[in-house]
């Protein structure tokens, strides 16, 4: 995840995984482990 790409589109890039995984845990109403939050439960009637 810290080594840039060798080969394709995304050649020369480095995964930037670890920002962007916290922004979708919170899109998708779920905590920082990528559980659903009480909340996000509670709107799906879980």
């Amino acid at each position: 995840m810290n080594e840039a790409a060798k080969t394709g589109p995304g050649k020369g890039m480095v995964s930037k995984l670890d920002e962007m995984l916290p922004k979708y845990y919170d899109a998708r109403g779920w905590d920082g482990e990528g559980r659903p939050t009480s909340a996000t439960r509670e709107r799906l009637g879980l």
